[in-house]
């Protein structure tokens, strides 16, 4: 293998289980994350609708320190897999396991990514 060349495979961002991130988020419930932005990204099912996408934004949309962004209008492939975002805004591990509380309702869900910011 020449110098310079990576040996692992291509990183992906990590795509985690509904329940298992609320799992996640109930641990770290003694920590503040009130300071700060978390991006949540919806995985749906391959057979979800755009119904369904905006079924879960507008049942999601409005908890305390959520916001669910604005449907992306592009046409772009990563616009159409992962049509639902939130934004959790000075909130705490609290209002995350809110979010996700309401995630895992709805049938069309089958995941949910996070990002700190």
């Amino acid at each position: 293998m020449a110098h310079g060349m990576a040996s692992e495979p291509a990183r992906r961002p990590a795509r985690t289980g509904v329940a298992g991130t609320l799992i996640a988020a109930t641990l770290i419930a003694g920590t503040a994350c009130g300071a700060g932005r978390t991006d949540i990204v919806v995985v749906l099912k391959p057979d979800a609708t755009p119904a369904d996408a905006d079924r879960i934004r507008a049942s999601c949309d409005g908890l305390p320190h959520v916001r669910a962004a604005a449907p992306d209008t592009t046409a772009t492939a990563t616009a159409k897999r992962y049509p639902v975002r939130f934004s959790v805004i000075g909130g705490s591990a609290e209002d995350k396991n809110r979010l996700y509380q309401c995630l895992t309702r709805d049938p069309a869900v089958s995941g949910a990514s996070e990002t700190e910011s």
